[in-house]
């Protein structure tokens, strides 16, 4: 049996399989919560992501009833967390010279971007822990336009759950205003040719360097692992 994962973002493709009962069909599965994405969950994931230490101070109350629940924490290493044993912690790289794929776990340093994106984390982590495939939800990049602010399938509830967002119905953190796809989108190609296989469950997502499929395609591949 191959060794899978499932990392969810926030992007607003979500809701599509949340509709297609999403929550119940990857139940059993390894799954990966980023930023604020266990707050919507109806169960714990298998691992808590992030790289923003506002973030740790927002949620450090929350975070650690996760680990005392038994969900690992996964960080990256910053003055906040020196001190937090409970916690998981890699040192990061924003320039993509550095990453050196399955080689970034022998020397403990994570790809995270120009914009320093737990998603990118997230990918470069499962490339260096050697999982087979790699399922991303949620990498949908912004929208389909500027005046599209459905960027996050959470953004409704921000208010209520008390998240703390900086790109939430802000389409354009990842676009220019004539609606071109910000350069820093083509830090994804350092993942190409790597041993694991990446898909995107997100059709419509702006990123272009990874395999999409519809949540039907994707229900039917992890059913069979």
């Amino acid at each position: 049996m191959s060794k899978n994962v499932i990392i969810i973002g926030g992007g607003y493709s979500v809701r599509e399989g949340i509709e297609k009962n999403l929550w119940h069909k990857i139940q059993e599965k390894e799954i990966w919560s980023l930023n604020s994405v266990f707050k919507k969950m109806p169960y714990r994931p298998t691992k808590q992501l992030w790289v923003d230490a506002g973030f740790y101070k927002h949620e450090a109350d929350n975070l650690q009833k996760l680990f005392e629940k038994g969900v690992h924490l996964v960080a990256e290493n910053n003055r906040v967390l020196e001190n937090r044993k409970e916690i998981l912690k890699f040192n990061t790289t924003r320039d993509k010279t550095q990453y050196r794929g399955l080689e970034s776990a022998n020397s403990n340093l994570i790809f995270k971007g120009r914009m320093g994106l737990t998603g990118i984390f997230s990918i470069s982590l499962a490339i260096s822990l050697q999982y087979d495939e790699i399922f991303l939800l949620g990498f949908d990049w912004g929208s389909s336009s500027i005046e599209n602010k459905n960027t996050h399938w959470y953004q409704d509830e921000i208010e209520k759950l008390n998240i703390r967002s900086t790109g939430a119905g802000k389409p354009l953190i990842y676009m220019t205003r004539n609606d071109k796809i910000k350069d820093d989108i083509t830090d994804f190609e350092v993942f190409l040719n790597m041993p694991s296989k990446i898909w995107n469950v997100s059709p419509n997502s702006n990123i272009p360097y990874f395999d999409k499929i519809s949540y039907e395609e994707f229900f039917i591949k992890i059913k069979n692992n």
